[in-house]
């Protein structure tokens, strides 16, 4: 039987196991920490259980596939009213396309995906080696040796679903060379919240973007407890985007710092009065990739060198985002191509 590791348990790690396990094959997954989602993740806010990472999902059949075959489609859920807004030059808030007839989230919050993914793939009998460092992934001999903690395991292939910066760190090589020219975007998230008797702004859609170039430190406002039916409520719930480039400055602020910088640029948007009666930043260093020509050419140069032989994948949202759901239709290329791969083991 062909048996494959799956490299990362984040969400699109989980997809890939997913689809592996429905192709026939015996699949394990590798995560460094003892938990399954990534940056997919939840916390207790404001009495409420909230999306530390995406809070929405895009369209795709993948991604459709998916919810169907574990449970969730019947857990779908449309913003309503679904629209958004753009900030102008001048500060104000103008409708900006529909921020909910095409992304849609979860009753249960996006961080119940990889939830019941693992839940899943665990009834199914795919087997999990959570906390478990791998220190590389290479090609030997018509199969793959992934080392983990000092130790050997062999595989027919392997999907390496993580992001690029550490792909290059496992597999080596000139796949390596490419992926190590992509650059990082860091992300930091904000949640506020207010009573809402002190929001100004009537908050009739799903929140507002704001263009970096016009000098914005927030990037958007996501208007959670009027997006999502579960974070509806009294005090309401807000959340900041700050993106920055590289490691970034905003992100390593004292968290009383990259509050009062947020405050700044909301107060007059949303009509704030007062301070939040409670806040929570959530950190991520060097999350997303900047999406131009370099990138999309490292991709396609680093997939290319490891197309001499189809038995290690690349997969994830640096890949084949942005986004859970461009990943997800990116992985069952990926799971395809490895089956075909190793067809005659």
């Amino acid at each position: 039987m062909t048996r494959v590791a799956v490299v990362g348990a984040g969400v699109t790690g989980l997809a890939a196991a997913w689809h592996l396990n429905r192709a026939g094959a015996e699949t394990v997954v590798f995560d460094s920490v003892d938990w399954v989602g990534g940056r997919v993740g939840s916390a207790e806010f404001a009495g409420r259980q909230v999306d530390t990472g995406p809070d929405a999902l895009g369209p795709d059949p993948a991604i459709d596939e998916l919810l169907d075959g574990i449970g969730l489609a019947g857990q779908v859920e449309i913003p309503d009213p679904p629209q958004a807004f753009r900030l102008t030059a001048a500060g104000e808030l103008e409708p900006f396309g529909v921020g909910g007839g095409a992304m849609f989230g979860l009753a249960g919050g996006i961080f119940s995906l990889p939830a019941h993914l693992e839940r899943s793939l665990r009834d199914a009998g795919v087997g999990f080696r959570l906390g478990s460092a791998v220190e590389s992934v290479t090609e030997r001999d018509d199969v793959v040796s992934v080392r983990v903690d000092g130790s050997e395991d062999v595989f027919s292939a392997a999907v390496v679903a993580t992001g690029a910066g550490a792909a290059a760190k496992l597999i080596g090589g000139a796949s390596a060379e490419q992926l190590a020219r992509i650059k990082g975007i860091s992300v930091t998230l904000v949640h506020l919240a207010f009573p809402e008797g002190r929001i100004g702004r009537e908050m009739n859609g799903t929140g507002y973007l704001a263009d970096p170039a016009e000098g914005r430190l927030v990037t958007g406002c996501s208007w959670s407890s009027a997006k999502w039916r579960r974070l509806s409520g009294d005090p309401a719930i807000l959340r900041a985007s700050i993106r920055e480039d590289g490691r970034g400055e905003v992100i390593d602020l004292p968290d009383e710092e990259i509050v009062a910088k947020v405050m700044d640029e909301l107060r007059p948007v949303m009509e704030l009065e007062g301070e939040p009666i409670g806040t929570m930043i959530t950190r991520y260093p060097e999350a997303l990739v900047v999406r131009d020509e370099n990138h999309e050419s490292a991709v396609s140069a680093a997939r290319a060198s490891l197309a001499a032989s189809p038995r290690i994948g690349l997969a994830g949202a640096d890949f084949d985002g942005p986004g859970i759901s461009r990943s997800i239709a990116g992985v069952r290329k990926t799971v395809d191509s490895i089956i075909e791969g190793t067809r005659n083991d």
